[in-house]
């Protein structure tokens, strides 16, 4: 059993986001308290639109990552909004991965869909400078790798069965 999502999950999920919100209310505060929408409306609207862009962006980029993701060789449990789920490795169609954004982004599809829905996104742990390592994780190296074996044993397996009912 080893934890294969970012332990700094909690910081990106909320406190960026309460430090964004709260710092541009602060601005807006300041701005109505001092005179300054009076002089200029921007001191109000410029603050309004950046809470606005960064709410879109947090819920894009942010808001769909779950909690934590611990794995256990041969499934994966994972965490999300105090509720858990197991996903057998086996029931992964594909794994894809994003370094470029931050945090980095990897999303499971799932041949089945599980409670939290057919596709579940996790930033995993980056170890070292892996934009020199060719933007390579290894916890995303190794679980493709065992997704592919899941899927070449059970198309293995189906052959076998239908084999025998011949």
């Amino acid at each position: 059993m080893k934890v294969i999502s970012s332990s700094t999950t909690f910081i990106n999920k909320w406190l960026m986001p309460v430090s964004w919100f709260a710092g541009l209310s602060i601005v807006m505060l300041a701005g109505i308290t001092n005179g300054a929408v009076e002089q200029d409306i921007m001191f109000l609207v410029t603050p309004l639109l950046m809470m606005a862009a960064g709410y879109l962006m947090f819920r894009n980029m942010l808001w769909d990552i779950v909690d934590e993701v611990v794995d256990f060789g041969d499934r994966l449990v994972v965490t999300w909004k105090g509720k858990k789920e197991s996903i057998l490795i086996s029931n992964i169609m594909n794994v894809s991965y994003k370094v470029d954004q931050n945090p980095p982004r990897v999303t499971l599809r799932l041949r089945s869909p599980c409670r939290f829905g057919s596709e579940i996104t996790f930033s995993p742990i980056v170890r070292g400078a892996y934009l020199l390592n060719g933007n390579r994780n290894a916890i995303v190296e190794d679980l493709i790798v065992r997704v592919d074996e899941a899927r070449t044993r059970a198309a293995r397996d189906a052959a076998a069965q239908e084999g025998q009912a011949r």
